[in-house]
């Protein structure tokens, strides 16, 4: 005798299978809000970024600067000789020159630099300063520098000859 199988009862009697369930999209009018948003959002980091970096140049800028003093101290005094800082005006920023009058050999282990301090500017209207150390530990001129960013948000003073 043959046994007669028995058909399991389907799930999906009645219902489409789940491979062919119509699948939804996402419409032009959604995909076009998300656009917006992410756009708007976007620019508001933007600017705050830029702000930001632009406070990050100008204040790495100015402890360069004061390093640069502290090194042409220190080194004038320890050479016993006298160093000149060069401080001109270019369109991106300070350029700095670190120079001397001695003889290389004399200063077989420093360098003179010449680097670009981007955005820090004079505040006043000058083109140049020349800064001289000598051997004595003096500093000639005796000033007080206003150093400013390029758009003139962030500004600090500098003094030069004090101790």
């Amino acid at each position: 005798m043959r046994r007669r199988q028995l058909k399991k009862p389907s799930r999906f009697r009645g219902k489409k299978p789940i491979a062919e369930v119509r699948k939804s999209f996402f419409t032009l009018l959604e995909i076009f809000l998300v656009l917006v948003i992410v756009a708007i959002s976007s620019s508001v980091i933007g600017v705050k970024i830029n702000t930001l970096l632009d406070k990050y140049n100008f204040e790495s800028s100015f402890k360069k600067l004061n390093n640069y003093i502290g090194y042409c101290k220190e080194i004038s005094f320890a050479r016993q000789a006298d160093i000149y800082l060069n401080l001109k005006t270019s369109t991106n920023g300070l350029i700095c020159q670190i120079t001397s009058d001695e003889d290389k050999a004399i200063f077989p282990s420093v360098e003179l630099k010449i680097e670009l301090l981007k955005n820090l500017f004079f505040k006043e209207p000058l083109d140049q300063l020349d800064v001289v150390f000598s051997s004595t530990y003096d500093v000639l001129p005796k000033v007080e520098l206003s150093l400013c960013d390029g758009n003139e948000k962030n500004e600090k003073t500098l003094k030069i000859g004090e101790k």
